[in-house]
């Protein structure tokens, strides 16, 4: 789905950031604009517009070298109903990723 495609879209980019800058964001939730087009099955782009996404940094426990990083995408079908896709990975200042979905 679309939802997923930003979810991994975003994971990954966590993944190629410097520890610097993943400490560097506050730890509290932050709307985020997801890349303008992903693809569908078969290779035709698919607008995200309609769709809300937002990151939450946590400090894990009391370790300030580890953080837990949630992705979420919300959005509202053509009935009206909303739905609601999440994904989260751990970072550490030593290189410890985990990706985990719901």
């Amino acid at each position: 789905t679309v939802a997923t495609q930003i979810l991994r879209t975003q994971i990954e980019q966590v993944r190629l950031k410097s520890w610097t800058t993943i400490s560097g964001w506050p730890l509290a939730q932050t709307t985020l604009t997801p890349e303008s087009l992903y693809t569908a099955g078969s290779n035709q782009a698919v607008s995200v517009q309609g769709y809300a996404v937002t990151r939450s940094v946590a400090q894990v426990g009391l370790r300030t070298n580890f953080r837990q990083i949630t992705f979420t995408v919300t959005w509202t079908d053509n009935l009206g109903r909303t739905y609601t896709r999440s994904a989260y990975t751990y970072c550490s200042k030593y290189g410890v990723n985990a990706l985990y979905q719901r």
